[in-house]
């Protein structure tokens, strides 16, 4: 292919007899102006013959004897689409105007002459960053839409959250001044009571002074035998003043051969400072009440109780009227350490109280704790875990329930008034519990 000097002068890029011929070192034999013009391209060169650039690239294949071993094959891709139809030659240019890939004799006297066209790897590079320019406009489209479809979304929100609050403020507003006003309802019920009860402090106050100044001058008078007198009164007045002060301890003495409840204290001021009975509908048909429901005897013969769901069937055993929560609660109970069975304690409400099962008896389930003696042996059971307790001489016992710290304790009360732990449990009580007793 090409014009040699043994072949007839024919333009290899023309196809057409050579016009002022133009003879190049490789022999190839070229129009002038067809080869100028294809050196034009590339005005800063390489000038090249484009017919012996492939033998140029084979020539080191066969002549060195470095690359002598390396074996030569055909192509193993077909290139014939990148051959130009009209020319056979490869298509190595890109015209910009037809955006088409063709050969260079195209672009020197063929259909593209005079196009504006460039080498196929700036077209390449072109294309590239093209392409990229087009996915970043279509995502920086899609971030657009994103934006406006999430600001409307926002502004939506916004508006919700504001009406929300706004609501809030207003029903906040609403519940303040009811409050307010309960408040103010309330510190008039509180002062006028408090008023109501000074009064009455200040009333027994000037009466014991009066009633001293009395004895004191019957006693100056009449001798000392009028002492017994003036400590009786001042104890029946000071036992007045005791009922009168807010949060006062109550007590409520009760006798029992057998060793029963026999007073109740609230620990808390806050309490409502009632004492509690003990429940008849729960008490075993041996049990026997008081009339005031404080008092609990065992007997041999068996009580006319009418029957009732939540009396215990198989052990006796009874429980207070009222169940406590919150407190923290206080009460204690006169006992015996030397003869007789008791046990005291508190159990949740859930206790069985038919048949003869451990769920239904105090301190074998775990929703019952007490302190157990029988005999001279005083030990803490629940669960049916039993912990011997050493004490000497237990004449009363005091019961401490302290829901929010989870903490029940049994405690030795001495004829002074002084406590002794005894042992504690602690649980996190989820609910109200009820004293519970056993003879």
């Amino acid at each position: 292919m090409g014009a040699s000097l043994d072949t007839p002068a024919e333009c290899p890029l023309c196809s057409l007899p050579t016009s002022e011929l133009v003879t190049l070192k490789c022999k190839h034999r070229f129009c002038r102006r067809c080869i100028e013009a294809l050196w034009s391209k590339s005005p800063d060169g390489p000038y090249e013959c484009p017919l012996s650039r492939c033998s140029e690239h084979l020539r080191p294949h066969l002549d060195s004897p470095v690359f002598q071993n390396h074996s030569l094959v055909p192509p193993t891709k077909d290139i014939s689409s990148w051959r130009c139809l009209e020319h056979q030659e490869i298509k190595r240019i890109y015209c910009r105007q037809c955006a088409v890939c063709v050969c260079m004799v195209c672009t020197v006297i063929g259909s593209h002459c005079g196009h504006l066209c460039i080498s196929i790897k700036e077209a390449e590079r072109e294309l590239r960053l093209q392409q990229t320019e087009e996915k970043l406009n279509s995502r920086l489209e899609d971030l657009t839409q994103m934006k406006e479809a999430s600001t409307v979304v926002l502004d939506e929100a916004q508006m919700s959250v504001r009406q929300q609050y706004a609501a809030i403020r207003e029903a906040l507003d609403e519940e303040e001044q009811v409050a307010l006003g309960c408040v103010k309802k309330e510190e008039g019920r509180v002062l006028g009571g408090l008023e109501e009860k000074l009064a009455h402090l200040r009333s027994v106050l000037e009466s014991t002074q009066r009633s001293l100044h009395i004895l004191e001058g019957l006693a100056d008078t009449r001798g000392d035998n009028h002492i017994g007198d003036q400590a009786f009164i001042v104890s029946r007045c000071h036992g007045e003043l005791r009922g009168a002060v807010p949060g006062a301890r109550r007590t409520t003495k009760k006798k029992s051969p057998i060793g029963n409840v026999v007073s109740f204290k609230p620990l808390s001021a806050c309490a409502d400072g009632c004492v509690p009975s003990l429940d008849a509908n729960t008490a075993h048909p041996r049990l026997q009440l008081s009339n005031n429901n404080r008092t609990v005897t065992y007997s041999d013969t068996q009580q006319p109780y009418t029957d009732h769901v939540t009396r215990f069937s198989s052990f006796p055993q009874v429980l207070a009227s009222s169940a406590l929560q919150g407190g923290p609660w206080y009460w204690e109970v006169k006992v015996s350490a030397d003869e007789g069975r008791w046990k005291v304690g508190v159990c949740e409400g859930q206790i069985e109280r038919k048949g003869q099962k451990d769920s239904s008896r105090l301190g074998c389930n775990p929703y019952s704790w007490c302190l157990a003696c029988d005999k001279n042996r005083v030990e803490a059971l629940h669960d049916k875990v039993s912990e011997p307790v050493a004490v000497d001489g237990l004449q009363k016992v005091g019961v401490l329930l302290n829901f929010e710290e989870g903490v029940l304790s049994f405690f030795n009360v001495a004829p002074g008034g002084s406590l002794a732990l005894m042992h504690s449990y602690h649980h996190s009580f989820a609910g109200p519990v009820f004293p519970a007793f056993s003879v």
